[in-house]
This record gives C-alpha cells, structure tokens and sequence, in this order.
C-alpha cells in the first residue's frame, strides 16, 4: 500500500504520537513497580534498615557528637528521612518547603520539642572524602566569597548522614526520596519532587500527632 504525499505527513505524526504514548505508559509502568518494589523491600526490612550503621557528616539536634549511629537509636524521635544530594536543585527545595511545615508546629515545651519530628538528611556521597572537600568548599566560599553553582547547603540545625549505603542496599529509586518514620515503623513515602503539594500527606500526619 502505498501513501501519496498528503497522507505522508499525518501518518507520521500519528505513528509519532502512538511512539509517544508507548513510551510513557511503559515509564509509568515502570516507575510504578519500581516504588512498588522500594516500598515492599523498606516495609518488610524495616528493622534492618534502622540498625544499619551510618556515618555521621554533621551532628545537627543530636545532644552528643557521634561519628555514627543506627537510626533505631531515634526511635524515642519522628524523623523525616531525606535521601538528598547537593547538586540536586529538588533536595534543597524538599529541605526547604519540609522546614517551612515544621515552622508551622512550635513546641510549647522543651519535652514537646523533643518529640516534634526531626529532619535527618541522608546525602547520597561518591566518598566520604567528597563531604570533606565539600566542607572545605564552604570555608573557601566563605572566606573569598566564591560561588558553587549547584552544591546546595543543607542548615546545620539537621543531622546529615552519609545515605550511600541505604540508597544502594535498600533500592532506594531516586533523588530526592522522603521517609517519615515513627516510632519505628514507616508511615510514608515519597520519591521524586514535583510541587508542594505531595507533601500534604506528611502534613496531615505531623498535625494529627502534633497539632497545629
């Protein structure tokens, strides 16, 4: 069968189209066994994952310095756990919109404020080495006023540990990845960041344990 010059153009937009719409129904398929398979393994080890011992890269709220923990050693805490990266512009922005919503819970007390969720950023690392010269890249920035594109800092009001092994042992699908731990089970989990508003989930649950 043969098409004449009018036809040509619209069955290539037509076959381009199907192209499309295939292609996106496989990455959503995807993706969604992907998160799937994420939450099924953090669900069905999540005692595992608590006793994994982390390094600590900046000791935030912790009342004692450590050089690591397990994050079983919270457990008395709800924590948000942040799977993040510094050159990840969407990392910054979960961190950010997140301190936004706890700034809406003001403790009343100095035992409220202990039980209040707190942030943990788990940073994805190449090494350990890497943090270090990232420290040292904000004392020169500092220092000489130098600017890093793209290597976002995190408040040193949080505790950062070094995620790399979660990330790799547990799947952990991407970048930025959300996990609100309490009491030590796992409530909710987010990966990927669009807007503000996938965050209402976690909202929900910090007001229903906390107020407003």
């Amino acid at each position: 069968m043969k098409l004449d010059s009018k036809q040509f153009v619209p069955f290539v937009l037509v076959i381009a189209f199907l192209g499309l719409v295939a292609i996106v129904f496989f990455s959503f398929n995807f993706n969604s066994r992907q998160l799937e398979t994420f939450n099924s393994i953090l669900q069905e080890e999540t005692d595992l994952f608590l006793v994994e011992h982390v390094s600590v890269l900046q000791n935030g709220f912790l009342e004692q310095e450590t050089d690591s923990l397990q994050l079983v050693s919270l457990s008395d805490q709800s924590i948000i756990l942040l799977f993040a990266a510094r050159w990840s512009d969407k990392s910054a922005e979960v961190a950010n919109q997140i301190e936004q919503i706890m700034g809406k819970f003001n403790p009343s007390t100095a035992d409220h404020y202990k039980k209040t969720p707190k942030l943990v950023i788990a940073l994805v690392l190449d090494t350990l080495e890497g943090y270090g010269k990232h420290v040292e890249g904000i004392r020169l920035k500092e220092d000489n006023k130098v600017s890093y594109v793209n290597d976002h800092d995190f408040s040193k009001q949080h505790l950062i540990i070094d995620g790399s092994n979660l990330f790799n042992e547990f799947q952990i699908p991407g970048i930025p990845t959300l996990v609100f731990l309490m009491d030590g089970q796992i409530l909710w989990t987010q990966v990927g960041y669009r807007n503000s508003s996938q965050l209402q989930p976690l909202t929900s649950l910090i007001k229903a344990e906390y107020g407003s």
